[in-house]
């Protein structure tokens, strides 16, 4: 959980993947009648990621996991950027 909260996309298994559900952003597209091309209408930053939870073990309950997954819009810890930008390189091979 501290690499998807740290946005450490490049370790293995599904941490990109779930960084991207957790941070993710929805994103209304318009599309061109004539040419099929498409253009950002609008960008919702706040509805993806809001509530993380799971079962709580033994109880008929939700578990809120929302702070072990990212910070609090707005706030980061030391060091860490707000505003994550991430870069994979690849080798050529």
């Amino acid at each position: 959980m501290n690499a998807i909260k740290n946005g450490e996309v490049y370790l293995p298994y599904d941490t990109g993947f779930v960084f991207a559900e957790v941070n993710g952003d929805r994103v209304y597209w318009d599309v061109e009648d004539d040419d099929g091309s498409m253009k950002a209408a609008y960008v919702d930053t706040n509805s993806i990621g809001k509530h993380i939870s799971t079962k709580e073990p033994g109880v008929h309950a939700r578990l809120d996991l929302t702070n072990a997954y990212k910070y609090l819009e707005g706030v980061c810890s030391s060091g860490n950027n707000c505003n994550y930008k991430c870069f994979i390189l690849l080798e050529a091979r």
